[in-house]
């Protein structure tokens, strides 16, 4: 994911989705934060909704069906499908802390019924860390790479970008 970069204020070596967003320089560590509070906004304001409805070709009296009023956001939906049980509240949890720069390391621990901490900071980080570096669609508007995080993993950017000095919209 990463490599030994030297240009900026910190060095950090071989920085991946396991490691906290504090070792990386402040400013590669607030974009993870904006795109993270994107993230949390995201998911706090689409939460799939299905309603009963009166059934188009009733068979019986107060047939109904159901039907979707409100999605997930696509993103979410994706990691749901990627990993087994995946809830939204730890997801918030570990949005929360990305934002606040206080998520912790990956570690693999043997105690109790879940054999892991911060999964789902490392979830969550694995997907800004795409995002940011190789674009992504939102809502039919493309957004390229961000140039300072492609620039601090010594990765090239794939094509102009015009959101390094805005808030980063997801």
């Amino acid at each position: 994911m990463g490599g030994e970069v030297e240009i900026w204020d910190t060095t950090v070596e071989i920085w991946d989705e396991y490691q906290p967003t504090s070792l990386l320089p402040t400013l590669v560590s607030s974009v993870f934060s904006k795109q993270a509070r994107f993230l949390y906004d995201d998911l706090a304001a689409n939460k799939l909704h299905v309603v009963l409805v009166p059934a188009p070709d009733p068979r019986h009296y107060s047939h109904m069906i159901r039907r979707v009023e409100t999605l997930n956001p696509e993103w979410y939906s994706d990691l749901y499908e990627q990993n087994p049980h995946f809830r939204r509240d730890r997801s918030f949890s570990a949005l929360e802390r990305i934002m606040q720069k206080s998520d912790g390391a990956f570690t693999n621990t043997n105690c109790g019924v879940v054999s892991y901490k911060f999964h789902y900071d490392t979830v969550y980080r694995k997907l800004i860390f795409h995002c940011l570096t190789e674009g992504y669609s939102y809502e039919g508007h493309e957004f390229g790479p961000n140039q300072r995080v492609c620039a601090y993993f010594g990765l090239k950017v794939k094509r102009a970008t015009r959101r390094d000095e805005e808030e980063v919209p997801f």
